[in-house]
């Protein structure tokens, strides 16, 4: 039933194009084209509401299917995502120890190597002198391999794999601690459009900041539902 009504309405839509093709604003004056149009008016009015309610239906029924498995995909790509935040968050400290560490190995090499260095200069014999330049070449090797360590130490911001790239960066936003206190830029009014129509029809016709005026519209009353479905179908009687 769903496809026939689609190719029902979809066959009178391009009988409906010819049909307005032919009609222009100078034949308004003339009482029988204007009876036509009126005729088409309320015939396709129908037509659209019936097709509009059959996409409200299938719209629905897709969601009802789909939804819960979009629904469950979202839960699990971002419970995956957390796991991935959580993982950064940890080799991050892990760096972070290390090259605390570093830095606290790189500093006592260098004191080392400072203290050798003085002793180097006020040894008493060369034998003293000896041990101190060895003092020194040891503390120079243990300063180089702590820089080599810590040129190493880098934290995982993202992971390649054959499918793409997961990455972890930072992104401002935002949470709101206290409405009363945002800059009214910050707090968009938004005019209550329901009210206003509610009041314009109800008689109001002044309103501040409001221009109210009336508007020419038509309105359709079909007698019946089963006529929309020949919605397209050129009106009794013809015009040529």
């Amino acid at each position: 039933m769903g496809n026939e009504l689609l190719t029902t309405l979809q066959a009178g839509l391009a009988r409906l194009r010819l049909v307005v093709e032919r009609y222009t604003p100078a034949m308004m004056g003339d009482r029988k084209a204007a009876t036509e149009v009126a005729d088409l008016v309320i015939r396709v009015g129908r037509a659209r509401e019936i097709a509009s309610e059959r996409l409200s239906a299938e719209v629905a029924a897709a969601r009802q299917r789909w939804k819960p498995l979009v629904d469950e995909f979202t839960s699990a790509e971002t419970r995956l995502k957390d796991l991935t935040i959580e993982h950064t968050r940890l080799d991050k400290e892990r760096a972070e120890r290390e090259s605390i560490a570093a830095q606290e190995k790189l500093e006592r090499a260098t004191r080392v190597r400072q203290e050798a260095e003085q002793l180097a200069r006020n040894a008493p014999t060369a034998q003293a002198r000896a041990q101190a330049q060895l003092a020194i070449i040891e503390a120079v090797t243990q300063q180089r391999e702590v820089l080599e360590q810590a040129d190493s130490i880098v934290a995982v911001r993202a992971v390649s794999v054959p499918s793409g790239t997961v990455s972890v960066g930072e992104v401002y936003t935002y949470k709101i601690t206290d409405e009363n206190l945002l800059p009214e830029r910050y707090t968009k009014r938004v005019p209550d459009k329901r009210a206003l129509q509610a009041a314009v029809r109800a008689g109001v016709r002044a309103i501040p900041g409001v221009a109210i005026y009336p508007k020419p519209t038509a309105r359709s009353r079909p007698k019946a539902r089963q006529n929309a479905l020949v919605a397209a179908q050129e009106p009794a009687g013809g015009n040529g």
